[in-house]
């Protein structure tokens, strides 16, 4: 079932209450608004987003709250709202298009909690996102002329060091959390989000201006290395990694979900990493501890990356693609031979290269 599912449609809060503007690349414009016992909560969390006061005027709305009656006005119907429970909160949506949330935060939670908090607070934005074409992806996001780079990998193997050593002009805009969205000409911006591991770590992070987005020139895959090298991807493998990418963000979203809903979601997911595969150039970076990455970057960004100047990849025998489609537990698997991807390009046809049974 959809958020909200089949249902008559709630009563909107229209608040007086001030609140802040959350404005998106692809069009969507959210008000985030509290009850007068989750103020201070939802202060903090704007903080980190880096937003500016809204206007109340925005179509979509979040109302956040630690149990109490939301401005005085009153709880709308239980029965239309779809209940997401958390572990730290309870999102529920008033429609199916998820355009008015009320998002329930535990009492008296510690720093701790309270991240995890925050972080399941941006799952209403994230879904929205996706159904309009958009991903949520386990990437930095580094900007050059105006422009956005996309750092892809696990944590654990680089990303954040990589941005710490970009020189100017590149700027460094998120280095572990980015949210990709389909605008209405069809091609992708990427707005840089919090690293919330910093927060439940208790080290400092700088605040995201999350509103504040640049076009996607391309995607990089990072991988260690002992060379700085970097090499062109096919559609397929493209789409396989951005997939797993953003399945790492979505997981968290998922937990509670009915069996079904959650594999309409992975369907989706994966449907929109073949749709950006197709549109936005793909590479693999081999990044070395001290190299200068960056100059094999701004080759493939600028057009100067030669065949010959690729090597293959380092992996012997076969690259596994995994992951393309999971249907409650069960995967598909591709395979292409492990050698140079540049003679044979694995691209995405017109529909779903795999598809469950």
């Amino acid at each position: 079932m959809g958020c909200g599912g089949k249902m008559k449609r709630g009563r909107r809060f229209h608040s007086e209450e001030p609140g802040y503007g959350l404005r998106l690349g692809d069009g969507d414009a959210w008000f985030l608004t509290a009850s007068a016992d989750a103020r201070d909560w939802l202060d903090r969390f704007a903080r980190i987003l880096g937003l500016e006061g809204g206007t109340g005027s925005e179509p979509l709305r979040i109302v956040f709250s630690r149990g109490s009656d939301p401005h005085g006005k009153g709880y709308p119907p239980v029965d239309p709202w779809d209940p997401r429970r958390r572990r730290t909160v309870r999102v529920r949506c008033a429609d199916k298009a998820c355009s008015e949330v009320l998002c329930e935060i535990l009492k008296d939670t510690p720093d701790d909690v309270r991240w995890v908090s925050m972080w399941s607070a941006l799952m209403p934005v994230y879904r929205r996102a996706r159904e309009r074409g958009g991903l949520p992806l386990h990437a930095a996001l580094a900007e050059r002329d105006g422009k956005g780079v996309l750092l892809a990998a696990p944590g654990g193997t680089g990303k954040s060091t990589a941005c710490r050593r970009l020189p100017a002009p590149w700027i460094a805009r998120a280095d572990d959390e980015t949210l990709v969205v389909r605008t209405r000409k069809g091609g992708y911006r990427a707005h840089p989000f919090p690293t919330w591991s910093d927060f439940l770590c208790g080290r400092v992070s700088p605040a995201r201006k999350v509103e504040r987005s640049v076009p996607v020139q391309a995607v990089f895959f990072l991988e260690q290395s002992e060379k700085d090298d970097v090499a062109p991807l096919g559609q397929a493998e493209a789409a396989v990694m951005l997939n797993g990418s953003a399945v790492e963000v979505c997981t968290k979203y998922w937990l509670g979900l009915e069996k079904e809903d959650e594999i309409a979601q992975r369907r989706a997911v994966f449907a929109n990493a073949c749709d950006f595969a197709r549109r936005v150039p793909a590479y693999a970076l081999r990044l070395s501890l001290h190299g200068r990455f960056w100059e094999e970057v701004e080759k493939a960004l600028d057009g100067r990356l030669l065949l010959s100047d690729v090597s293959p990849p380092p992996d012997a025998g076969r690259l596994r693609m995994l992951r393309c489609v999971e249907t409650g537990g069960r995967s598909r698997e591709a395979e292409s031979p492990g050698c140079n991807p540049l003679p044979k390009r694995f691209d995405l046809p017109d529909f779903p290269l795999w598809d469950s049974e």
